[in-house]
């Protein structure tokens, strides 16, 4: 299998399991490394300076696998800290950010789209930068949503808070002419059914989970392919903070965890 031996993933928490999800889908041969920063969730309200030390944290554990990829299952540290992480991890590194702009832009009649984050992801313009590159006539318009990741965090997809909440802070987007909207957030994915409710299914939602899964998808068929192994890969999971609600958490996710492992951690060095 080359060089996808085996593959590390990242994210502040929990909503990256989004990721592993299409990235299992789509290569279930292969071997995982999964490591969720739930001592630290969110990242999104921290400073550049500590989004960037958390994701060194991350980089050097995954690291100690022996992994031969990495993919930055976190919009956040895609935005504002890829650079220093790539500088670091000195291997292929995949990251949300350009290849959700230009799905999004494929996807879009009207060239109007929607970008939703958390605040760190949003202040940076990462995807507004990455879009207009892109297309310089696109109109983006883009929001913070500071409190999806909780409600992911605490196993809240669908219902009246959920709903109070996304209508707070996208109800004057919902009177835009966007036809595509950005979850750029991995934990947002989980909010889908919610967000489909509250934009009357009149637009797409695009998710940078399944985007950067495919472009991983994309790479390996180019290098490998048709020798796949018809054995699944294994998977190991790692956390910073227990999480009583995982395995239900996980499992609504992933499915069956027969045979992961679980364990609980500490980046602090």
């Amino acid at each position: 299998m080359g060089t996808f031996k085996r593959i590390g993933v990242f994210d502040s928490g929990l909503g990256g399991l989004t990721v592993l999800r299409e990235l299992r889908n789509k290569l279930p041969h292969l071997d995982y490394i999964y490591l969720g920063d739930t001592a630290r969730v969110p990242y999104g309200t921290r400073s550049v300076k500590i989004i960037g030390r958390y994701a060194e944290d991350c980089i050097r554990f995954l690291k100690s696998f022996d992994v031969s990829r990495i993919v930055i299952a976190c919009n956040t540290v895609s935005a504002v800290a890829l650079e220093h992480v790539k500088d670091l991890a000195k291997l292929p590194v995949y990251a949300t950010i350009d290849v959700t702009a230009r799905e999004a832009l494929k996807t879009s009649v009207s060239k109007q789209i929607g970008v939703i984050g958390t605040k760190a992801t949003i202040k940076s313009g990462a995807y507004e930068r990455a879009l207009r590159d892109l297309d310089p006539n696109c109109r983006v318009y883009s929001k913070a949503c500071p409190l999806f990741v909780p409600l992911v965090e605490e196993g809240l997809f669908e219902g009246a808070l959920v709903e109070r909440t996304i209508e707070h802070y996208l109800g004057e987007l919902k009177h835009e002419q966007i036809d595509a909207l950005i979850l750029g957030c991995t934990h947002y994915p989980l909010l889908e059914k919610s967000l489909d409710k509250f934009f009357g299914f009149k637009l797409k939602l695009i998710s940078s989970a399944r985007c950067i899964a495919s472009e991983l998808y994309s790479e390996y068929q180019e290098e490998n392919e048709r020798n796949q192994s018809q054995a699944t890969g294994s998977l190991s999971i790692f956390l910073t903070d227990d999480s009583p609600d995982f395995k239900l958490f996980a499992t609504n996710i992933l499915g069956k965890l027969e045979g992961v492992t679980c364990n609980i951690i500490s980046l602090e060095e």
